[in-house]
């Protein structure tokens, strides 16, 4: 296992979506490469990006590429939904 994973994994993480078949539609941004993840809680996104698992892993990669990295707070669409009805 990667530290990127062992990373992920320590702090409860679960992969949703990778590619690299990526189409900026709209906008500048224009990532080669996105990997989407789950935490259970926001704290735990960034427990996971300060861990020394994820360092290791941005130390590898540092000079070889170029990373943006987005954390969102929120809701699911379900709890979004059900609270705009309420």
């Amino acid at each position: 296992m990667t530290p990127f994973y062992e990373a992920t994994h320590k702090f409860h993480g679960r992969h949703l979506a990778w590619s690299d078949r990526v189409e900026t539609v709209e906008g500048n941004w224009a990532p080669s490469l996105i990997t989407l993840i789950e935490f259970p809680l926001y704290d735990a996104a960034l427990g996971a990006y300060a861990s020394d698992e994820y360092r290791q892993t941005h130390e590898l990669f540092r000079n070889a590429a170029m990373i943006d990295l987005v954390l969102l707070r929120g809701a699911s669409v379900a709890d979004r939904t059900s609270a705009a009805s309420d």
